[in-house]
């Protein structure tokens, strides 16, 4: 029972702290789409398979469109702000995934007789794909579109 909670829980850990990470990276994003002439070519999604690359290179791309629209230092703080935020919940995942990466280890071994490392495999590349996943739905513009009707639906249940 104590390997299954501790597998559970390191899997949350990757997941929750992978969104939050997202939901920063996403803030200081919104702030780079206010600037105009966005000349910069977006980063490749593929490289969420490295976070931390992927943070680098947005920061990079960030970086070159606000020089080339002069923005303020109170923007530049809050962009710099959002990307050290990022850059830590990505560390928080990727510690959280090596340890998932261990209970799931153990979880199998615990409980598969043939303890084979293609189960393992198919297990962690299940899993991480599915904590990866959760994390762009619950960031995406569908869901919080899908959120907010239901929101103005219960409002407007709760003033009749």
């Amino acid at each position: 029972m104590t390997t299954l909670l501790e597998f559970g829980s390191a899997w949350l850990i990757f997941t929750f702290s992978l969104y939050q990470g997202l939901l920063e990276l996403n803030e200081q994003l919104s702030v780079v789409r206010e600037q105009k002439g966005q000349s910069e070519k977006k980063v490749s999604p593929w490289l969420w398979l490295l976070p931390p690359l992927k943070v680098r290179n947005e920061k990079k791309r960030t970086l070159k469109i606000l020089a080339e629209n002069n923005v303020s230092r109170d923007q530049l703080s809050k962009v710099i702000g959002f990307l050290d935020k990022a850059t830590g919940w990505f560390y928080v995942a990727l510690g959280g995934w090596l340890l998932a990466i261990a209970e799931t280890y153990s979880l199998v071994e615990e409980h598969v007789e043939e303890h084979t490392m293609l189960i393992f495999v198919i297990v962690l590349i299940l899993l991480t794909g599915m904590g990866i996943a959760n994390g762009f739905y619950r960031t995406s513009d569908k869901r919080k579109k899908k959120a907010l009707m239901e929101l103005e639906n219960q409002l407007q249940q709760l003033n009749k």
